[in-house]
């Protein structure tokens, strides 16, 4: 059973001042962390190193997504539609329904947040599609502010009703680059819905703005045919 908890080990929390922006830690996509720890940890203890858990912190759905940890802030979406923003200490500064910032209650996100100056960005999904008549306003990338969750932008870079955006941005410069995929799977026994007309892409996005400057399909136009990419 899955516990609506986040929990952050000793470890990771005593290394103050180092960053983890996003999915990766860099742009080589790094799962480690590369600074120095504040201690050293024994190599000839016959034992393994047993870590105390420092905190936790109660969410209202299960935390999917890897926390982003910058300048003494946490922050993470979980299932349920919130987005947090957490001291070190686990103490919650402010969390925010994304559902209610876009103006739909289907929506979530599973992504990692990525910090640029004062904003996150971050991309949605919708909660549970099990048929076509649950139509949200397809995959949006939004920004909020890292001082109070207050929504700064939000674009819809997909509006096919299941696209989906399960991946991080990837942020340099002034653009934003994400990719989209979808959910569309799940509606393949609906005997309403003519399976199956999506193409993924890569969007790239001012990420001042929010403006779209680019978009690259990843299949070829299928000229909303269903049944094209049955396979796929």
């Amino acid at each position: 059973m899955l516990k609506n908890f986040l929990r952050l080990c000793l470890l990771l929390l005593t290394c103050e001042g180092a960053n983890w922006n996003g999915w990766s830690l860099n742009d080589n996509n790094d799962r480690y962390q590369r600074s120095l720890l504040p201690f050293k940890l024994p190599t000839d203890s016959p034992k393994p190193v047993q870590f105390k858990e420092k905190w936790f912190y109660k969410t209202d759905g299960p935390v999917t997504a890897t926390p982003t940890i910058y300048e003494n802030r946490i922050y993470f979406p979980d299932n349920s539609g919130k987005l947090y923003s957490l001291t070190l200490n686990g103490k919650l500064d402010w969390n925010v329904s994304i559902g209610k910032l876009l103006g739909s209650s289907i929506y979530n996100s599973r992504t990692s947040p990525v910090v640029h100056g004062n904003m996150l960005v971050l991309g949605t999904q919708a909660g549970v599609i099990a048929d076509s008549s649950v139509n949200p306003d397809g995959a949006k990338l939004f920004a909020v502010s890292r001082a109070n969750g207050k929504l700064l932008w939000s674009t819809t870079v997909d509006e096919h009703l299941a696209a989906v955006i399960t991946t991080s941005a990837v942020v340099v410069g002034d653009r934003a680059f994400i990719g989209v995929s979808s959910k569309e799977e799940n509606l393949a026994d609906d005997k309403n819905y003519k399976c199956c007309t999506f193409q993924g892409s890569v969007v790239a996005v001012n990420v001042t703005s929010g403006k779209i400057i680019w978009k690259t399909k990843m299949l070829p136009d299928n000229k909303n045919k269903p049944g094209g990419y049955r396979n796929i």
